[in-house]
């Protein structure tokens, strides 16, 4: 997708109003070579083991399923809040956030976007207290 749809506006990947400073090119460099830190967090569902079924041909932009309380999945990707144990920052893995934490612009799987309040950082990851826990919850449905 890199190469080909979004040709020479790569930096898409990366939020204008990120909390620290954007190293877009840095990070673009390391695609398909080491571990990659972009802006948004993007539903695919193929992490290998952490996903049943593994891979990505069970997934349908018209129906993603069902999230942890039952309801349908309608978020596609959404601003990467990611508060990082300083320990996996040897990993390339940094903490990130957006627009101060307060907001969190949402794409849908209809194409249309939203900016939804993150007041009680419901839709912050923090792996600060357990980095191999930290993607379990599934918030407000998004």
């Amino acid at each position: 997708m890199l190469e080909t749809q979004l040709g020479r506006i790569k930096k898409i990947l990366f939020c204008p109003d990120a909390d620290q400073d954007v190293h877009a090119e840095q990070e673009l460099a390391k695609v398909g070579k080491k571990q990659a830190q972009a802006d948004y967090f993007y539903r695919h569902a193929s992490g290998g083991q952490l996903y049943w079924p593994p891979g990505t041909d069970h997934l349908k932009l018209g129906n993603l399923g069902l999230n942890t309380d039952g309801i349908s999945i309608r978020a596609l990707a959404f601003d990467a809040n990611y508060l990082a144990d300083p320990n996996i920052q040897v990993y390339g893995v940094n903490q990130r956030t957006y627009h101060r934490q307060e907001t969190v612009n949402v794409l849908f799987t209809d194409g249309h976007a939203a900016i939804v309040q993150n007041d009680q950082r419901q839709y912050t990851v923090d792996s600060r207290p357990n980095a191999r826990d930290s993607f379990g919850a599934d918030p407000q449905g998004v």
